[in-house]
């Protein structure tokens, strides 16, 4: 009955322990103000009332707004940019929003069809230089096959071992050109 005892009195010593720091800990929290962090719409009746337009409507088919705003305010509305004018509708986030919405949206209106015949900027480029066959070339196999006159012949006679010039690599940075790729 002894062990029985002490532990009773353990736990109820445990028990009032946690209590105590429940109640310190409340306290702590009413000192520091966090719990007014949550209730900030509580203590501002006036602006948890406010109504956005961009929730739409209430009940009535009306957005409420306050009527000694709109009197003062009238005044002055002749006089405010376009973005003074969304602003007291929207947030700075939601302005940027729709600006990028009727950016898209003009875009979208630009947009003309491509049929896809026009021709490549290479192609563009290369139609100057002649394509002809070279006298080597003739007596091969492969003399329908027209070797550019930019390209550097290596060794052997087949059209097609051949590569660019290494000044034209270097002055493109050491990637092939578009215009060597033809």
């Amino acid at each position: 009955m002894g062990c029985v005892n002490v532990a009773l009195a353990n736990s109820q010593q445990r028990e009032r322990n946690k209590q105590q720091e429940k109640e310190e800990a409340e306290k702590k929290k009413q000192q520091s103000g966090e719990d007014t962090e949550h209730d900030w719409q509580h203590t501002n009746p006036q602006q948890s009332e406010k109504h956005h337009a961009a929730y739409g409507k209430s009940r009535d088919g009306s957005a409420k707004h306050d009527g000694k705003q709109q009197n003062g305010n009238q005044q002055n509305r002749e006089h405010e940019t376009p973005y003074q004018k969304l602003r007291e509708t929207y947030s700075p986030e939601e302005i940027t929003l729709l600006r990028h919405l009727q950016h898209e949206r003009d875009q979208v209106k630009a947009l003309q069809q491509n049929d896809g015949q026009d021709d490549s900027p290479v192609k563009k480029k290369s139609k100057h230089i002649p394509i002809e066959i070279d006298a080597i070339d003739a007596i091969t196999p492969d003399n329908w096959i027209p070797r550019s006159g930019i390209l550097k012949r290596n060794s052997g006679q087949h059209p097609l071992n051949a590569e660019p010039r290494l000044e034209a690599l270097f002055s493109a940075g050491l990637i092939t050109p578009l215009s060597k790729h033809e």
